[in-house]
């Protein structure tokens, strides 16, 4: 809970081989292979293995699953189907100009705002905003503007909360009775959560009316 789960699991890889046990019904795996088994592309003759309901945290407070968050390996095939043109090589390229605007617009902003005499920048935030302001420009056809006002949108921020909440669910879930008290100790939870995927939805009708 203290923010070093990863150190203590690879201290017990290390300790136990390329797979343990981290708790009764959860094994951390530590290979090329398991790599390639848990993460790579479903082999004729062989099962697909089946994301954990970590993603159903992940995907929670939408009516229907995104392609990352969906378990189902039939439904998420046909999720991915679906999406393949917009990943095309001509596509980016069609799109290479929108990045291009948007880094250059960083790097001037960081020019002038971290350059010498200044008190310095909190970078990890700048590239923050320059991700979220690529993905309102390519997603949804309009920019949030951080850049520009040098400051992240608060949709960037509810996401944040939400990936801090799931993240922190998913590490509690290993002690049953703890994520039963916290949604009742922590009903902001809910709220992070539904703002987040409502949002999601205005951005996504105001799009559609957009283009239709």
């Amino acid at each position: 809970m203290g923010g070093r789960f990863h150190i203590a699991i690879d201290r017990e890889h290390k300790k136990y081989g390329s797979v343990f046990r981290v708790s009764p019904n959860e094994l951390s795996f530590a290979s090329v292979d398991s790599w390639k088994a848990i993460y790579g592309h479903p082999m004729a003759g062989k099962p697909t293995l089946i994301k954990s309901d970590f993603y159903e945290l992940y995907g929670s407070g939408f009516r229907s699953l995104c392609v990352g968050s969906e378990r189902d390996p039939r439904r998420h095939g046909q999720m991915r189907k679906s999406l393949s043109s917009a990943f095309s090589t001509k596509a980016l390229s069609e799109q290479e100009h929108i990045v291009d605007g948007i880094v250059n617009d960083f790097v001037e902003r960081i020019g002038k705002l971290g350059g010498e005499g200044t008190a310095g920048l909190n970078l990890t935030k700048w590239f923050e905003m320059v991700s979220f302001d690529i993905l309102g420009s390519m997603a949804f056809g309009e920019s949030f503007h951080c850049l520009e006002n040098g400051k992240p949108h608060f949709w960037s921020e509810l996401i944040l909360d939400h990936l801090y909440f799931i993240t922190l669910a998913d590490n509690l879930h290993r002690f049953p009775i703890v994520p039963t008290l916290a949604r009742i100790l922590f009903p902001s939870t809910m709220v992070v959560k539904n703002k987040n995927s409502q949002y999601s939805r205005d951005l996504v009708a105001r799009l559609v009316k957009s283009i239709s």
